[in-house]
């Protein structure tokens, strides 16, 4: 089980047995934990339904730009304002955001993709998963739902 966002062509994604990748473990006192995700082979769809912070940033072990995507939760990433594609301005590559849209940031030097709620604001940006280092990601890997 687990929800589904439909992609850009209305379809759910997931992995090759058609389930969809998101985090889902919980782990006493602490909250949530950090989980290794893998979608394997295929296009595959990893969904972050989970406020970003503290100790839960999963680790994709296997994430391919042009193939992959990854979903944000409306509901906990309020910042990037409507459902379906990322929009091109909320996104960028680097150690930190340059305007106040820019939201998810992915640090390719190190592979951590980041959620800053305020640009660039006073606020932190909070880190959501590691990804490899230097893939070539765009605005396109990303929805809302």
């Amino acid at each position: 089980g687990g929800n589904r966002a439909p992609s850009q062509d209305g379809r759910h994604r997931g992995n090759r047995a058609g389930l969809p990748l998101h985090r889902r473990q919980r782990t006493g006192a602490e909250g949530l934990a950090s989980d290794p995700l893998s979608g394997g082979g295929g296009n595959d769809t990893f969904h972050f339904a989970e406020k970003p912070g503290g100790r839960n940033a999963d680790t994709i072990t296997d994430f391919e730009a042009n193939a992959d995507q990854i979903g944000f939760a409306l509901s906990c990433f309020e910042e990037l304002d409507d459902k379906g594609s990322l929009d091109a301005d909320m996104f960028t590559v680097g150690r930190f955001a340059k305007t106040s849209d820019q939201h998810v940031i992915y640090h390719a030097a190190s592979g951590k993709l980041f959620y800053d709620a305020d640009g660039v604001g006073g606020a932190d940006a909070l880190l959501v998963a590691y990804l490899d280092p230097g893939l070539k990601l765009s605005a396109d890997e990303f929805f809302v739902y």
